[in-house]
């Protein structure tokens, strides 16, 4: 099972709430690993006051998050440890592929458990500065930080929990966010999330060379990238 599926907001990085004076915003305090920092710019650094604003750095946030996976792990695994919330962002588009186990064909091809699914391996990274972020405390994002597993302090060496609660958390924006914003940030992750599944597709065909035994799941998600894809203006 995924660790993603549970709780759905905001890259849960490692994580110091306070209130701030006016009580309408949170600080939260997230984890600088493999340069996070650099793709957020000055994302979220002041607390946004429009929908517009709050969806601008949400996306951004979940971009980011899921550009940094492929530097600790191999295609195949990072889609298996994305699929809760490929599935929520399938879902919320209206759609209904069986992501689960069309992850599950391409994490064991003959059945062999070949790409090591469901670890990644952070290796000697360590974090940079963290981050400081200012939230709206309306949309109740502390429940979905968790303070022990994601805090990484500036030199220390990031660890495999910290990684996958930062999964985890993604899908926290999906179900915390205004409902207005939830279909907007969902089809933001669509073209980053197709990049994930047909990488990973690039990785069994490559461990599987010969046609024949690849023709039936390449035809799957090639269906099923056509349709995400068909779902947003462009990639």
């Amino acid at each position: 099972m995924s660790f993603i599926k549970t709780c759905l907001l905001i890259l849960g990085a490692g994580v110091l709430i306070a209130q701030s004076a006016n009580a309408k915003c949170i600080n939260v305090t997230l984890p600088n690993v493999l340069n996070l920092g650099s793709c957020l710019g000055p994302t979220l650094v002041t607390c946004p006051d429009t929908s517009d604003g709050l969806l601008v750095d949400l996306a951004r946030i979940l971009r980011c998050v899921l550009q940094i996976l492929p530097q600790v792990g191999n295609p195949v695994s990072v889609l298996h440890n994305v699929v809760g919330l490929l599935e929520a962002v399938v879902a919320r588009l209206g759609l209904s592929p069986d992501i689960g186990a069309l992850s599950k064909i391409l994490c064991e091809p003959l059945g062999l458990p070949v790409f090591n699914c469901g670890a990644i391996s952070p290796g000697n990274i360590a974090c940079q500065t963290p981050l400081d972020i200012s939230l709206p405390s309306a949309f109740n994002i502390g429940h979905c930080l968790n303070t022990t597993l994601l805090f990484c302090a500036e030199n220390s060496t990031i660890t495999e929990p910290i990684l996958n609660e930062l999964v985890r958390s993604l899908g926290c924006i999906l179900s915390v966010a205004p409902e207005g914003l939830q279909l907007d940030l969902a089809r933001s992750l669509v073209c980053p999330l197709v990049n994930v599944v047909t990488s990973s597709l690039d990785e069994f065909t490559e461990f599987l060379p010969f046609r024949f035994l690849t023709r039936g799941v390449t035809r799957t998600v090639q269906q099923l990238t056509n349709t995400l894809v068909g779902s947003v203006p462009s990639c």
